[in-house]
């Protein structure tokens, strides 16, 4: 498991990066744009979670709070695969790692949104004999192609309807020199490559929401140059705040987004709130009303086309201390870590010690239901 399931809230290391196109971008006019292939109105979806072992009653909870979901009517799916994992060595392909994960959701019926991080928080996510490379260097758009010359048919194959090809670039954008053509470049030349492959398959990067609040350069034009925009958002500090105070606060985020490109629709890869009371500045009743004010905002705005919350279940002790463990090879400041540990230790939806529902599951369990 790769540390990049954080995205955005893990140091950045530096990276030599190299542009090789200085001319301006072509923003996205695809038909890709109405999200064809997802069909009418909005979406909720889930991620379980990604620890490697969970105690007994919390598999057996997962499980039954996942097939609630899906009686309730959920319809999509969210995948997040690595390049590498799919191309082990140059030029040699495991299918597998794409097709049982597409498989297991098509028996559930649910549509998939595919996110490969060619470049992710941390850097680029490149096979091994490409570490180095530029993401807009020709040998990597070349390769990258490549992949998609079968991604996309098993994608399209699945019911899939969208792909993330970049998860929060963003956040690197203040830092590193050239990196925001390196990722307009290879976002346009993948988005028309996979448009010959698929017209109708949505093509984008994933944002961080708080780049937007920072005004970071370079997000204005992603989400012009991308068919779909797309954010990963995270609920703030509401301690004391009216309910309607927090429903505000939400709107105006949406609205923000929304605005970068008054023409296209709105995806959220990642919708999350801790409920930690201690360092998290958040509760149990702060993540539920997170929640009833996010869907009930996401109704006044039929653009936003889905949301995807992250997750199900909470980290567990060992992936967090594990995390922990690089933050500080990193020199994190220690009040950071710990702040950082509570928010994975509560994120989730139920409990990991024992799978017990918090609050905010039969609130998200219900806009399911009303929203699908």
């Amino acid at each position: 498991m790769r540390k990049s399931c954080w995205a955005g809230m893990i140091l950045i290391l530096l990276f030599p990066f190299y542009s090789c196109r200085t001319s301006s971008f072509t923003p996205s006019t695809s038909a890709s744009r109405e999200l064809p292939l997802l069909g009418d109105g909005q979406y909720v979806s889930l991620i379980r979670g990604f620890n490697a072992e969970n105690p007994v009653a919390t598999t057996d909870s997962i499980e039954k709070r996942w097939n609630e979901a899906v009686a309730a009517g959920m319809k999509v799916g969210r995948l997040q695969i690595d390049w590498p994992e799919m191309e082990p060595e140059a030029g040699s392909y495991d299918k597998n790692a794409l097709s049982e994960p597409l498989a297991e959701l098509e028996q559930e019926q649910l549509r998939p949104f595919l996110l490969i991080s060619a470049y992710d928080s941390e850097g680029p996510v490149l096979p091994e004999d490409l570490e180095g490379k530029a993401l807009n260097d020709e040998e990597v758009l070349d390769r990258f192609k490549k992949l998609m010359d079968w991604v996309i048919p098993m994608l399209t194959e699945s019911n899939g309807w969208v792909i993330a090809i970049s998860n929060e670039p963003d956040v690197n954008l203040p830092e590193e020199r050239g990196l925001k053509e390196e990722v307009l470049t290879f976002l346009e030349v993948m988005r028309d490559y996979i448009h010959q492959l698929k017209p109708e398959m949505a093509v984008t990067v994933t944002m961080n929401e708080g780049s937007l609040k920072s005004a970071v350069n370079g997000v204005q034009e992603i989400a012009e140059v991308s068919d779909v925009i797309c954010f990963n958002y995270y609920g703030g500090d509401y301690r004391g705040m009216a309910y309607e105070d927090i429903k505000s606060s939400i709107r105006i985020d949406i609205e923000n987004m929304l605005a970068l490109d008054e023409g296209k629709q709105l995806i959220i890869q990642e919708l999350g709130m801790p409920s930690g009371d201690q360092l998290a500045n958040s509760s149990d009743e702060i993540q539920q009303l997170f929640y009833r004010a996010f869907f009930e905002t996401m109704e006044e705005y039929p653009k936003l086309r889905a949301a995807v919350i992250f997750q199900l279940v909470d980290w567990s002790p060992g992936v967090i201390e594990w995390i922990s463990e690089l933050l500080r090879e990193e020199n994190t400041a220690e009040e950071f870590i710990l702040q950082y540990e509570e928010i994975l230790g509560t994120i989730g939806l139920i409990r990991y010690e024992d799978g017990t529902s918090r609050p905010a599951w039969e609130e998200v369990l219900q806009w399911i239901e009303k929203i699908e």
